[in-house]
């Protein structure tokens, strides 16, 4: 009876064991290359610091650079603009007979849509495409058969047409004349001080004319041919996109990890994820997969070895992107150990069961 209950315990023991799966949340190493080779895809060993190519991190919206406009001349009069006019009559003797005893003063004369303002005396004058120089000119040769050497004066008083919008993270948002100190896209945005934590993350919308345009935060500033002519009525936007980092595998907490500043490295990445697992991980083969449209199949795919110093310090070099994909591999050693851990489990079943028959 003993014995067959010594039986039925081994048995239970290795039902146990056969019953219980050894799962793993990633690949081993092995498995993990010969997969890569089997899609063709060459495996880099990460030995320096890794740069971020532009053609991995450039979006398809960036369209700035296709818009084409000649730079605002900030002196031209424009429908809204408010300007103060002053005719004083100068005789050259106290007996010289004068049509105005006093000046005339004709504050606030804004120009309509037509841009056309009327001056008594002078009649209507046209400002498109004049300056306040030009129309000071042009209303004194009009008064000169009318008025004794006549003097006029014409001061903008305000501007209202030749704004431009900017806001979202910015520290100084609202309208803003374009003036002779900013005139192009990447002045207007210097100004307003942009508030963004990742520049590679922030993005500045331009709407214009009904239709939107987008560059990347950090293109405006590297391509000159970004940093377009500003035109009245121009809409900004600067936004930050939140950007993320997948990591899955053999670490403490798979899952996606913000990425917080331009500088967030791949053991940031790593740090955040708890670690790699101690019991499972093998620190020689994690690897960083990156999307990148001139390599072959569309991917490279870096392998970081975490037991090399060298190779540690390249990874804290080594700033991660949106978009980027860790995989910690499982050692080979691992699965032994879950088999070896589950069958001493088994055996002390069976020890128990052989322990109550008794």
């Amino acid at each position: 009876m003993r014995r067959n209950f010594t039986i039925i315990g081994a048995i239970a023991a290795v039902l146990l064991l056969q019953g219980c799966q050894t799962s793993r949340s990633s690949p081993f190493t092995g498995e993990f290359r010969d997969a890569a080779e089997e899609h063709q895809i060459f495996i880099e060993k990460l030995v320096g610091p890794l740069t971020p190519t532009r053609t991995a991190i450039a979006r398809k919206d960036e369209t700035i650079a296709s818009l084409s406009a000649q730079s605002f001349n900030a002196e031209l009069l424009l429908a809204g603009d408010v300007l103060d006019v002053t005719v004083i009559e100068t005789p050259a003797t106290p007996n010289t007979p004068m049509l105005l005893s006093a000046p005339l003063q004709l504050p606030m004369v804004e120009i309509p849509a037509n841009e056309q303002i009327f001056i008594p005396y002078a009649g209507l004058i046209s400002t498109s495409g004049q300056t306040v120089a030009n129309i000071r000119t042009e209303i004194a040769s009009r008064l000169r058969n009318k008025l004794y050497r006549p003097q006029v004066l014409v001061h903008r008083n305000s501007r209202r047409s030749a704004n431009v919008t900017i806001f979202g993270s910015v520290a100084q948002g609202g309208a803003l004349p374009i003036d002779g100190s900013m005139t192009t896209l990447a002045e207007l945005v210097g100004q307003a001080r942009p508030q963004v934590r990742n520049i590679e993350n922030a993005r500045v919308i331009l709407q214009r004319g009904g239709a939107v345009h987008t560059v990347s935060l950090s293109q405006l500033y590297e391509d000159s041919r970004n940093d377009i002519a500003l035109v009245p009525g121009d809409l900004v936007t600067v936004r930050e996109d939140a950007s993320f980092v997948s990591i899955m595998g053999a670490v403490g907490l798979q899952g996606r990890i913000e990425i917080i500043g331009a500088d967030f490295s791949i053991i940031d990445a790593v740090v955040s994820a708890r670690g790699l697992a101690a019991n499972f991980a093998d620190p020689e083969g994690v690897f960083l997969l990156r999307r990148d449209p001139d390599a072959p199949k569309g991917l490279r795919i870096f392998e970081i070895d975490l037991s090399d110093p060298v190779a540690i310090l390249a990874a804290a070099q080594s700033p991660v992107m949106n978009d980027d994909v860790l995989v910690a591999g499982t050692a080979s050693f691992a699965r032994t150990r879950q088999i070896l851990s589950l069958a001493s489990q088994s055996i002390g079943v069976s020890a128990n069961i052989s322990r109550i028959v008794e």
